[in-house]
Parts: C-alpha cells; structure tokens; sequence
C-alpha cells in the first residue's frame, strides 16, 4: 500500500489549511511536479516488485544531494537535499517507478513516455487514483530517472545487444535487425502490466517469444526483475534466475512478438496474447536516443546503432574512427586560414586546445571512450590517409551490407556524408544509416576530447548529422569543390568544437551551461576566467543538474552584447608604447537573473569610470582562437619601434578593436581575466607571451592578425 497516500481529505482544505502541507509542497514545487502526480505514480510502483543489483543501488541514488558551487556565480552543480527524487526513496514503490521511469526515459519521447504510463495507471490503478495527466506524469518520470541516469541504460544495452549477438553467432543463425525496433507505447504498457503480474503472482508466467524489439525487452526485464527472468535462445538457456517468472525466449518469428501470460501447472491455451506491432523506424530521426555513462560512451553508442541493423561495431573500425581526430584537429586549424606553423609537431589551434601533449590526451580518451587497447595510435598521416583507412575500415565492418538506393543517387560512403535532416529518402537503407552511425560518432567523439567528466557523468547523443556536422566539414575539406560558398568550413573551429560537443549535450544550446535530465556540462572559463592555454580541458561535464535559488535550472545563457571599435589610443601623449595593464578593468560583477525556462548570466566591469557588459558565450569563444606568438630573444619590457606607432592603437577593455587598418594593443598585461576579457568575437589576435611587442607586431603583419593582447 502507498506510504504517501493523503491522510486527510483534500478536497475539504482550504488555501490556509494546505499550509501544513508547505515543506512538502515546496518540495513539489521546486521540480515542477504535481502532489497527485506523485501519488499516483508510487502507488503505480508499488505493483513492480523489482530486485537485482540495480534495484539495490536505487534508495542511495535517488536520496544523494551532493553539489559541487561554481565560484562567485551563486550556482551549484548537483542535487538538492530532500527533493522530490529523495521523497520516493522513502518507499518500495517509489524506487520501482524510479527504476522504470529510467528505463521508459531512454526508449521514448516525452510523448510517448507520458502514453505508457498513463495506460499503465489506467490498467492497473483504480479510478480515483489514475487521475494525472499524461504531461504530469512525464515530470514526474524525469525528474525521478535524472538520478538514476548515471547506472547508464545506453551502456547496459549494448552489453547485452553483443551478448545476444554473440549467441546468434555460436548457433550459426542470422542476427536480426529488428532487434531495437521501438514497440508502440500502448503494447509496452501491456507487455509491463504482464511482467509486473508475472513477478507479483506465484501461478503465473509471462512468456515472451520472438525477436523484435527483444532488446529493449531484455534489458528492462535484466535491470528490474532478473531474479525472475529466465533467457533462451533456440532452447538454449542463456540467463537463469532464482525465478522463472519471466521467460524471455529468442525464437525465429515472422516479426511479431507474442507476449502470453499462462497459469503454471495448467494445461491450458494462454489467457491473454497481445501482438506487439513494430513501430515506425524508416527514418534516422526515429532512431532511439539513450543515456550512456562517460567510461566507455562511444565504443557503446557506436555498438548500440550498428545492432539497430543487426551488426557489430567492431575494434578496427572503432580504431580507424579515433584515428580521425589528430589529422582532422590540424586540419581544422587552417580552414580559416590560420596555418599551422610549427608543422606535425605544432601545438596551434585546435591541437593547442588539447593540451600541452595533444597527442596523448587523444590516446588516453580514446582508449577509455572507444575501449581500444594501449598501443592503437599509428604514426600520424594526413586527413586523406586516415579518411582512407576509415573506409577500408567501414567496408570490413560491413561486407553483407549493400545500399538499396536507386541507382543515380546511390550510397558511396567515398564521398563523405550529407545532413542526414535533408536526405529522408535514404532512411530506408541500411548502408547508409550505418555510414551515418560512423560520421555521427566521429561528430560526438571529437567533441569528447576537450571535456573532462567527472564521475557519475552521462552523455545523451543525438542520432543525426546537420548542418555544419563535424562530418559535413570533413567532406569539404577533403573536396573543396564541393563546398558552396557559405559552406561549413567557413565558420571557426571554435563553433565547429561547440557544435561537437552538442552532439552529445544538447542541452548546452548556445548557452555557457546546460543540464541534461542528469548531468550538467559547462565552460570551464566560467571558473578559470583564463585563457584556455591554463586549462586542462575547454568544458567541465559533470553529474547533477544545476541548482539556482533552491531549484534545478536548464541552461545559463550569457547576456548579448556588441563590442565598439575603438578609433582613438589611450596612450597619453608621445609615450613610448610598452606593454603595461593601464587597460584593464578595475573591478568584475556576475549576476544572474532566473527566467521563465532559463538563466541569465551578465558579466559587467569596470573599466576608466564606465561600464560594459561582456558576451561571455562570445569571448569565450574568441578565446578559443587566440593563437599565441612565437618566442623571440628580446627582452619583453621592449619598447615598440616608432616606424610601427602610426599602424597601432593602444587599446583597453572598454573597446579592445581597432578600426580597420589599424592593429590594437590592448594594454592588459600579467592580467589573465583581462586578457580573457580581451577577445573579441571574429577578430584574429595574438598573445604577446615570450615575445617582444616588435617581433608580435611583424607576426601579426604577417598573419594578418588586427590585436595584439599585451601578454
């Protein structure tokens, strides 16, 4: 019986009798979820009696409440104490719709979620009971599951699509490609009430025969009840529990799944069969999208959309997709025509990003997100080479598999990849979803290389490539031709980084932080307020959501603004120019403003007794570019030469760019907030570090650069 069932009649309180109820309503509210909503959805778990390892790890998931602050923001990343999460681990039936609520989040959409549960609670609750709407009942199911995403769905699927795989394999049958079909919401809510009955009455079994969709059967049968599951496949037991309540049996079909509920000891027809129809999978869209935990993210992701077509991901193609990145970060670090000039073993551009050892961070992240042994990484080749061992790679990972496209628009993995968003009528092939599979993986991995993640943290990747994908820029880089004008490639890698690691945390937006329904990833400047050249990774991702004002938050966007180029120097009088910090702010403010469905993130200084307001987002972009320039052996403290005076404006945070022809020194000097305050959206600058300003002045007429940041 539910332990928070109302005690009183609620329909006879008044407005100020609900006031002994206000922790708990406060509680509620704060996660934007209806009382009754609550109730109904613990007395719907109360009928799932689940154990396992995973039922175990539940209480203490739903009650933590550790947050990690970010400094002088007024933010905190984690969890509250005693929200409405911790309230259902008070209760067997909260934690089993807790559990479920997780499974149900990863398989469908809010839509779709909302529908099985509404029917679940129509089935199985009484009428007074199942009063809350589908919509309510979906915050419910998010605001549970969040907590639990870290015991990684997307992860255990993939565990479990290979284990199957592999048996497929040793009985020498053909591995189906409907085995992660979605089943229609209303057949899951049948297929769940005769688990539920099978687990909860001793006469009874639930017999599942078939192949479709039998993915996601297995796995919601193993979190939740394998004490009481029994797997065949063939006949052949491939998982036994301490019950055999639950028979999940891998059999030849014509596609449909029987679910029969049977009496045990009874000879008799089955008393109930639902026919689970396999639901609508033509396009890539419909592609399933599910949380992984950070350890092993990619390799699993990669593993789960090549089962979707009934394939394995195996190592070498995994191997020849991390062997993409080096290339392609020195390859980016040109398309704006930001040239590499240290060659292979240069440290500019995106391989600055990397880190002091570029090389070794790639083969460390690589090892422990694509699960590829020590010893992988080859000498390093150009794009063309590693793009040619990719596809050498991809045909060995596929040889049954051919494009069924027509014959003057047909598959060719040679040419690279499309938006996926603009191509629906090659959905329907094979050939080219797993392609996609392989350009959607590289996108979200390369991405993955500036991230560190803390423990516990989840990615949610999406299942498409659009405009200005990582893979698309790839295609135009290896054949310009093909690029129009206002191509990808034309952006700066920075936004082509962001776009990256999007693909996994959408949430992110075009905001400095954002919060999955688990995790919260944002920009590391937010606490460094450094360049990035002092940072060990560009993005922090971290388990938890973000917490403002006693609530969880979405997203932190950064307040908007435009930045004046300066015509006039700041220098006083003739002046020798040296580099000093006279331009830099006197004092910093960062407030945050809470909206309707997100937070406001303004960032003001104080700079020769005005205001301005800073872009972060942009900055922190800007950032991203600054290049460094190359050591000299003059001393640093070197007065500019009067010959360059008249080409230079001495400039400061409350404008730091020149007027076109002229180049800026911004006076910021031993100053690593106000030089990252320095940056300016699409204006080329180099750092003044090891370097007199002369030889920074001869570089930046060289690579056209239009700032000097005073180092």
């Amino acid at each position: 019986m539910s332990q928070v069932a109302p005690q009183v009649d609620v329909g006879v309180l008044t407005i100020n009798g609900l006031a002994a109820f206000a922790p708990v309503l406060a509680t509620l509210s704060a996660d934007d979820v209806t009382p009754l909503a609550m109730v109904q959805m613990e007395n719907l778990g109360s009928l799932f009696h689940i154990n396992g390892k995973y039922a175990l790890q539940v209480p203490d998931l739903l009650q933590r409440c550790k947050s990690t602050r970010l400094d002088r923001l007024g933010l905190l990343v984690g969890w509250r104490k005693g929200d409405s999460a911790s309230l259902m681990a008070q209760s067997a039936g909260g934690q089993a719709i807790s559990l479920l609520s997780m499974c149900i989040v990863n398989i469908y959409n809010e839509s779709d979620t909302g529908l099985v549960l509404s029917e679940l609670s129509r089935n199985m609750l009484s009428q007074t009971i199942a009063i809350s709407s589908p919509s309510q009942l979906v915050k419910v199911a998010r605001t549970l599951s969040a907590k639990l995403q870290l015991l990684g769905f997307g992860n255990f699927l993939a565990a479990q699509v290979v284990r199957i795989h592999d048996a497929y394999k040793h009985f020498g049958k053909t591995v189906p490609d409907d085995f992660l079909d979605k089943i229609l919401a209303e057949d899951m809510a049948e297929l769940l009430h005769a688990m539920t009955r099978a687990v909860r009455e001793e006469s009874i079994v639930a017999r599942i025969t078939g192949s479709r969709s039998m993915g996601h059967i297995l796995a919601i049968v193993m979190i939740m009840f394998p004490e009481d599951a029994f797997v065949t496949m063939e006949n052949v037991i491939v998982f036994e529990g301490l019950r055999k309540s639950i028979l999940v049996e891998f059999t030849d079909t014509d596609g449909i799944i029987n679910v029969q509920v049977e009496l045990k000891l009874a000879i008799q027809s089955a008393a109930l069969i639902v026919p689970i129809e396999k639901g609508p999978t033509m396009q890539l869209a419909g592609r399933h999208v599910y949380y992984y935990e950070w350890a092993g993210c990619m390799a699993d992701m990669l593993q789960v959309m090549f089962m979707e077509d009934g394939l394995i991901c195996p190592e070498p193609l995994r191997v020849a997709c991390c062997g993409m990145f080096e290339p392609l970060a020195k390859a980016l670090s040109s398309i704006d025509n930001q040239s590499d000039t240290k060659g292979l073993r240069g440290n500019h551009g995106v391989m600055k990003l990397l880190g002091p050892y570029p090389h070794e961070r790639i083969n460390q992240v690589c090892q422990k997100l694509w699960k590829i042994a020590p010893g992988w990484a080859k000498p390093i080749s150009s794009l063309k080479d590693a793009f040619d061992s990719l596809l050498l790679a991809f045909a060995e990972a596929t040889p049954t598999v051919s494009c069924i496209c027509q014959s003057e628009t047909r598959c060719l993995p040679l040419l690279g990849w499309k938006d996926s968003r603009q191509e629906f009528e090659r959905h329907i092939c094979p050939l080219y979803r797993l392609w996609m599979a392989v350009g959607v993986a590289i996108n979200c991995g390369f991405g993955c290389l500036f991230v560190n993640a803390g423990s516990g943290a989840t990615i949610v990747p999406t299942n498409y490539l659009y405009y200005g994908s990582l893979p698309l820029i790839i295609t135009a880089i290896l054949d310009p031709k093909r690029e129009p004008p206002t191509g990808p490639t034309r952006r700066g890698y920075s936004e082509i980084i962001h776009g990256c690691i999007k693909g996994f945390s959408g949430s992110l937006g075009s905001g400095v932080a954002g919060s999955t329904n688990s995790s919260t990833i944002y920009m590391a400047a937010l606490q460094t307020r450094q360049l990035p050249t002092t940072m060990d990774a560009l993005v922090i991702l971290m388990e938890g959501q973000l917490i403002f004002n006693g609530r969880y938050q979405t997203s932190l966007f950064a307040y908007y603004s435009e930045r004046p180029e300066v015509e006039k120097d700041i220098r006083q009088g003739t002046q020798p120019i040296i580099p000093s910090s006279i331009g830099e702010h006197s004092s910093l403010e960062m407030t945050i403003r809470e909206g309707v469905d997100s937070l406001l993130l303004t960032t003001t200084i104080v700079v020769g007794g005005g205001i301005e307001h800073i872009d972060l987002l942009r900055t922190i972009f800007a950032s991203w570019e600054l290049h460094e320039a190359e050591p000299c052996e003059h001393p640093a403290g070197t007065p500019l030469e009067p010959q360059h005076e008249d080409a230079v404006l001495t400039t400061s945070l409350a404008a730091p760019a020149a007027i076109e022809g002229k180049i800026a020194i911004v006076q910021v000097s031993r100053n690593p907030v106000a030089q990252l305050f320095a940056c300016v959206p699409e204006v080329r600058a180099l750092l003044q570090t090891n370097c007199c300003l002369n030889c920074a002045y001869e570089q930046a007429v060289r690579g056209k650069y239009r700032m000097i940041i005073a180092g």
